[in-house]
């Protein structure tokens, strides 16, 4: 019997940038088996990470982005975990996370992706916004 959860780095250093990572974890009583591969941030990223409680689709928030000249838009992309299979000698079984839909994207300085929330099945997203222009935050 084992239950998955999801682990945010947000200030892990990679190749010397800030970019913050997510890892994804079965845990068996004592023992820990990563679940797909680690998800890294861009440069200056302050990546964070939510899993939905079946465990089969994960949300990454980019509070931080900036895109065309917006400082801290902020981004979440979403992803699902689907068995891939790797021939060789033998047969093996890998899990990847695989990005679904559309990039999301929030308004100049919202850090869209700060807060997010799936339902159970991942088929619905919440994002949370805490600041934007008018300084009132807003939910999507």
């Amino acid at each position: 019997d084992a239950s998955r959860f999801v682990v945010s780095a947000l200030e892990s250093n990679v190749g010397g940038q800030t970019s913050g990572a997510v890892r994804v974890y079965d845990v068996y009583g004592d023992y820990f088996s990563q679940v797909g591969q680690t998800m890294y941030g861009s440069t200056e990223d302050e990546l964070r990470g939510v899993l939905s409680n079946n465990g089969r689709r994960l949300a990454l928030g980019k509070p931080w982005l900036d895109y065309n000249g917006d400082s801290n838009r902020g981004e979440v992309r979403v992803y699902e975990l689907r068995d891939t299979r790797l021939r060789g000698r033998t047969l093996q079984e890998e899990q990847q996370w695989t990005s679904i839909g559309n990039t999301l994207r929030g308004e100049r300085k919202d850090r869209f992706g700060h807060h997010m929330e799936l339902s159970y099945d991942g088929s619905i997203l919440a994002v949370g916004s805490p600041v934007g222009d008018d300084k009132r935050g807003n939910i999507r």
